[in-house]
């Protein structure tokens, strides 16, 4: 936190926005991992700004995500939807199968949370086909997923 904290502050000193979006990016990941998500949701809405602000399109797909992430964490999954939803469409937009994989798969999972296995479902299959596009190491997550969705009330297997 130290470092990142003087990352920022030096990013702002020398008038960098694409350094300080990246220290802000950074503390918002670190403080999600740290279970402090109303501070992550802060920082993951200022670096948001800053690469909408640069029109760093790939940046607001990972702010999103990372917003996203601490929404959920939070339970606040309308919000943690809905964001997810706007990291997909920038996703699909770049043909970015890394920030697609991870939006279907956590979309996926907060669906499955609600019994919505009708969404659920084909948002994990669509994860798969990203990850593997990759060789994303999530690709075994992702499987996962789907296969617990699959063993749910409901749901055939496929």
């Amino acid at each position: 936190l130290k470092f990142l904290e003087n990352y920022l502050k030096l990013s702002r000193e020398l008038g960098s926005l694409q350094d300080e979006g990246g220290a802000l990016g950074s503390l918002g990941v670190t403080y999600a991992g740290m279970g402090d998500s109303e501070r992550a949701i802060s920082y993951s809405k200022k670096y948001l700004r800053i690469a909408r602000k640069l029109g760093d399109v790939r940046g607001q797909a990972f702010a999103l995500g990372n917003l996203a992430r601490s929404y959920a964490d939070l339970g606040d999954d309308a919000n943690a939807i809905e964001t997810y939803q706007q990291q997909l469409a920038i996703a699909r937009e770049l043909d970015d199968p890394y920030n697609k994989g991870h939006s279907l798969l956590n979309l996926s999972m907060l669906f499955g949370k609600q019994h919505r296995y009708d969404l659920a479902v084909p948002l994990a299959e669509d994860a798969v086909r990203s990850y593997e596009r990759i060789k994303h190491g999530c690709y075994y997550r992702a499987i996962h997923h789907l296969l617990e969705l699959c063993q749910k009330e409901g749901v055939s297997t496929r």
